[in-house]
C-alpha cells in the first residue's frame, strides 16, 4: 500500500511520511473531538462544585463512554471508512501468550498482593469505562493514530503527549480551581511523560493492549501499594 494513502477499511495502519488530504481531516476531527470532550468534562466538574443537587452525582461515567468510546466507533465506520484497526483494537495471534502473561502480571497478580475487595472491583470498572482503557482508545488508538498518520510518528506522538498532559490539568482545574498550581503543573508533566512512554508502547505494538494493562495497573495499585509500604 502506498505511504501516502489513507488506510481504508481492511487496511493495516501505517504512519505516512506524506500527509494526504483525508490524514489531515481525520486529524481534525479528532483533535475536535478532543476539544468538545474537554469543554463538556469542565462543563460537567464545575456544575458538580457549584450546583448542589449535582453533587455526589458523577456524569463522567456517561460523557466518558459517549467521547471515549461511542463516538470514535462512530467515526472510524461512518465518516472514515475503516475498521478498528484504525484504533488499535487487533490483536495478532503471536502476541496472545506475551499480553496472557502482562496481563497475569500487571492485573492479577498484584491483586493478589493488596487484597481484592468490592473498591478494586469498582476501581476496575471505572478504569474500562472511562479512565485506563478508554483513553488508551481515544488518546492513543484514535488519537494519536491520526496526529501521526497526519503529521509523522514523531511529532504525532509528541503533540499526544502534551495533549493527554494538558487533558489532565483541564479536568484538575476544572475540579478545584487554580488553589493548586504547582501540584496541577507537577501532574501535567507527568501524565506528559506518561504520555510520551503510552504513546511510543502503542506505536511498537500497534495495539492499545499492552498500554492499557499498564495505565489500568498504575492507576489501580499504585495508591494502595504506597498506602501499603507507607503503612
Amino acid at each position: 500500500m502506498p505511504i501516502c494513502r489513507t488506510p481504508r477499511r481492511g487496511d493495516q495502519v501505517v504512519y505516512h511520511k506524506g500527509a494526504t488530504n483525508d490524514s489531515k481531516r481525520f486529524a481534525l476531527t479528532a483533535l475536535t473531538v478532543w476539544v468538545v470532550d474537554r469543554i463538556v468534562a469542565s462543563f460537567i466538574l464545575i456544575s458538580e462544585r457549584h450546583v448542589s443537587f449535582l453533587q455526589g452525582i458523577s456524569l463522567i461515567p456517561i460523557k466518558g463512554a459517549l467521547f471515549d468510546w461511542i463516538l470514535p466507533f462512530l467515526i472510524v465506520y461512518t465518516v472514515e471508512n475503516r475498521d478498528m484497526r484504525s484504533l488499535g483494537l487487533v490483536i495478532e495471534k503471536k502476541k496472545y501468550r506475551a499480553y496472557a502473561l502482562c496481563a497475569f502480571l500487571g492485573l492479577i497478580l498484584p491483586g493478589l498482593f493488596v487484597g481484592v475487595d468490592q473498591s478494586l472491583l469498582t476501581e476496575f470498572v471505572e478504569q474500562v469505562m472511562y479512565i485506563g482503557v478508554a483513553e488508551e482508545l481515544f488518546y492513543r488508538g484514535y488519537l494519536m493514530t491520526r496526529l501521526c498518520e497526519w503529521r509523522g510518528e514523531r511529532r504525532g506522538l509528541l503533540l499526544n503527549a502534551v495533549i493527554f498532559g494538558s487533558s489532565h490539568v483541564i479536568s484538575l482545574v476544572s475540579q478545584h480551581g487554580f488553589k493548586y498550581p504547582l501540584s496541577d503543573a507537577l501532574n501535567g508533566l507527568q501524565t506528559f511523560i506518561g504520555g510520551l512512554f503510552l504513546g511510543y508502547v502503542y506505536i511498537r505494538s500497534r495495539s492499545i493492549v499492552p498500554g492499557s494493562i499498564f495505565h489500568v495497573s498504575m492507576n489501580a495499585y499504585m495508591p494502595r501499594l504506597m498506602e501499603i509500604l507507607s503503612g
